[in-house]
């Protein structure tokens, strides 16, 4: 009898010969029963919230045998089993067969941070396997108590979860757990969610677990996807806001030595803007990821900070309206070569026309960035004047006639200039749509107050 199995961190195979023999049942055709129910850990997770990998497994030749698997290891893993995990109709599959069965259960289950990789078992001299088996890191031997832990740091960070929309909770996410986790050496035996959340140190595995995870308990479906980073081994995720998939990198996202400030460039992107530094892996590392082309979730579509070295007039406006919003100027750079410090030298140049934009003063001083693929955070020096929450018309006061200028922006009767813009987004999403709108109607109602600016 031999066994074949991956270590997970070298990502080598190994092959050994072990005591004992295989006996295969005559028919064994019973799918094991997926079921939440007998643990309550298992239910801070919508269950009908769909699994990325199981969904893409279905699509596969030998789908019925592969799902088949899939859910005996999620069933298995539930409980810690080691026991033999044997082929639907005694078919016989390939190892890597069974590694794409595991990484797709792997990239759908967070909340199972306790699995440490599969096992195939196999009686010739082939990859053939006849069965498999999971192994479970040393969190499986006190598993209640870890569970526990996990539990109380997650309903730490989710108590705070906005109620607005799919693109307002992941951006809460993103920075709740970039502010909270240390990327950390320490825990590269350990890749999973457990670090990430409850311990605040992981390296890139752990950070995509735990955003998947929070996500998932928020209704967002995503998915754990491994390829190469910078060249790398590196793990990001999928995420589905309103309908349409994006890659988030949350580990690119998290600032390093003295930069002042997390980054977005990373915040639902595009395949292609992530090829630029990401390749994605294939079978059996990840099951089929289709191109992504969406752009409308993504963090500086959202706010309007995508610029470029050679902008006007328009740029200008469009910068000093990013700088009243957060204070400085985090910009995203379109130039071909994506030069950001040709984007600084014209935020340099026009530094005097953004300040009049803003309305504030730009005195010559200290200019600093940082920098994050695409992304450049530029300091604002000069004084930014306080806008006042709802007072769409810069009048000093927020009453119906504000309503009637936000109505009549966003049926495209009128137009606001970005002080006005920062005014109107009341609900502090970035963007202005009629959640704000309503929002606005309900203070001047006095159904209920806004938030301070």
């Amino acid at each position: 009898l031999y066994r074949i199995w991956q270590e997970p961190v070298s990502g080598k195979t190994y092959t050994e010969e072990i005591s004992g023999e295989l006996t295969v049942p005559a028919l064994h055709k019973a799918t094991r029963s997926v079921s939440a129910a007998a643990d309550p850990y298992f239910s801070d997770i919508d269950s009908s919230l769909p699994r990325y990998g199981r969904g893409k497994l279905a699509e596969m030749d030998k789908a019925d045998v592969l799902l088949d698997l899939y859910d005996k290891m999620v069933s298995a893993a539930m409980t810690s089993s080691t026991e033999y995990l044997y082929f639907l109709n005694n078919v016989v599959l390939h190892y890597d067969e069974i590694r794409l069965v595991y990484n797709a259960f792997s990239g759908d289950y967070p909340e199972i941070f306790w699995t440490r990789g599969v096992s195939g078992m196999y009686s010739s001299s082939s990859e053939s396997c006849i069965c498999a088996s999971l192994s479970y890191n040393d969190y499986a031997n006190d598993l209640a108590a870890k569970k526990a832990a996990f539990n109380a740091a997650a309903d730490a960070i989710m108590q705070d979860l906005p109620s607005g929309s799919d693109y307002q909770k992941e951006l809460y996410l993103h920075d709740a757990l970039v502010n909270r986790i240390t990327y950390s050496y320490e825990m590269a035996q350990e890749q999973n969610a457990y670090t990430a959340i409850v311990e605040g140190k992981a390296v890139c595995a752990g950070y995509a677990h735990a955003f998947q995870y929070l996500l998932m308990r928020a209704g967002i479906e995503s998915y754990y996807v491994t390829g190469t980073g910078n060249g790398e081994n590196h793990a990001w995720n999928l995420v589905k806001i309103d309908g349409q998939w994006y890659f988030a990198d949350i580990t690119f996202d998290d600032p390093s030595g003295d930069q002042p400030s997390l980054f977005y460039a990373y915040f639902n992107i595009t395949t292609a803007m992530l090829e630029e530094a990401h390749a994605i892996g294939g079978s059996p590392d990840n099951v089929p990821i289709e191109r992504r082309t969406p752009t409308a979730a993504f963090y500086h579509t959202v706010n309007n900070s995508i610029v470029s070295s050679t902008g006007g007039d328009e740029q200008v406006k469009r910068v000093a309206d990013v700088i009243r919003r957060y204070g400085y100027a985090r910009l995203y750079v379109a130039d071909a070569d994506y030069n950001t410090n040709a984007v600084f030298q014209w935020y340099v140049k026009n530094i005097s026309q953004i300040g009049k934009e803003v309305g504030g003063s730009a005195p010559c001083g200290s200019i600093q960035m940082s920098t994050c693929g695409r992304e450049c955070s530029i300091s604002y020096p000069g004084s930014i004047p306080q806008t006042v929450l709802g007072d769409v018309n810069d009048d000093n006061e927020v009453t119906a006639q504000d309503v009637q200028m936000l109505y009549s922006y966003l049926t495209g009767i009128s137009t606001l200039t970005g002080v006005q813009q920062t005014a109107a987004d009341v609900n502090k999403d970035g963007r202005l749509d009629v959640y704000d709108l309503q929002r606005l109607y309900e203070h001047v109602s006095g159904i209920r107050q806004l938030s301070a600016a």
